[in-house]
């Protein structure tokens, strides 16, 4: 019972992990497509 508890625990980590990294990934293309829009179109 522990065991099985153990992995649950270990696999939702892992998945909370990754979808940290993919939000931080997504975060980081959204500010730089914005950067460059505001450069398109001349405002800071």
């Amino acid at each position: 019972m522990s065991l099985r508890r153990e992995g649950k625990q270990s696999w939702s980590g892992a998945q909370s992990r990754e979808i940290r990294i993919l939000k931080r990934k997504v975060g980081g293309k959204l500010l730089a497509h914005r950067a460059m829009l505001g450069q398109m179109r001349g405002s800071p």
